[in-house]
């Protein structure tokens, strides 16, 4: 089960001069529906899993190196002493026309694309996507 929100104490409202009532308690007590919650509140935490989806882009030229049922260990560089070991699910039968923005070159990523009319982000070349679940483990 998920840690509880941060605790915070009942202001005193002569002093704030505001027409919407400030929480206090946590955000989720029921005194507190309707209040105003300022943007970036922690309303809950989700219990950490140790199974994560992975979803990985994979290059036409690899992509006959890669089966259903494959195991893969998954490194990401800021990350370096943590493995990643996932069991390829599925492989898509087409390829991905366009790439998540975080992944093309234009703004850090890897991904070659050049962006189309609407702003999307287009390959440059063919890519599958394969998605699997993960397991952390460390090294």
């Amino acid at each position: 089960m998920g840690d509880r929100p941060p605790y915070k104490h009942q202001p005193n409202r002569e002093s704030l001069g505001d027409p919407l009532n400030d929480w206090h308690g946590t955000p989720l007590d029921t005194p507190n529906i309707g209040c105003y919650l300022d943007a970036g509140t922690q309303l809950l935490s989700i219990a950490q899993s140790p199974q994560f989806r992975a979803v990985i882009v994979v290059d036409q030229s690899d992509r006959n190196d890669i089966a259903v049922g494959q195991q893969l260990e998954l490194k990401f560089d800021h990350l370096p002493m943590t493995s990643y070991f996932a069991e390829v699910g599925e492989i898509s039968e087409r390829h991905l026309e366009f790439a998540p923005k975080e992944l093309s070159k234009n703004s850090g990523g890897e991904l070659s694309t050049v962006v189309d009319p609407r702003g999307r982000e287009r390959l440059s070349s063919s890519e599958f996507q394969a998605t699997g679940f993960s397991r952390r483990t460390f090294n």
